[in-house]
């Protein structure tokens, strides 16, 4: 069970370095809020995933890659709801 938690984990992490790698952004807000946040969405989808195999594991990826885009959509989008009230 630990392994596969240390394992999705470091999913997210890959899924994250990847974004930074692709969109070359080097500067140490980019690197904390991607290793971060990535890490931590690869944890929510272990604990979300119902099963260890490898469509689960590129999906733990991938939710690393888009795991900052989606919270910053997301406060983007409240943060207009809250304006129009």
């Amino acid at each position: 069970m630990h392994g596969e938690v240390t394992l999705f984990i470091i999913h997210g992490l890959l899924g994250g370095i990847l974004w930074l790698l692709i969109h070359w952004q080097w500067t140490k807000k980019a690197v904390v809020q991607h290793t971060i946040v990535s890490a931590i969405a690869g944890y929510l989808y272990w604990l979300l995933h119902s099963e260890f195999n490898f469509p689960n594991s590129l999906m733990s990826i991938i939710s690393g890659y888009f795991g900052v885009d989606f919270i910053k959509q997301i406060v983007e989008f409240f943060g207009k709801a809250k304006r129009y009230r």
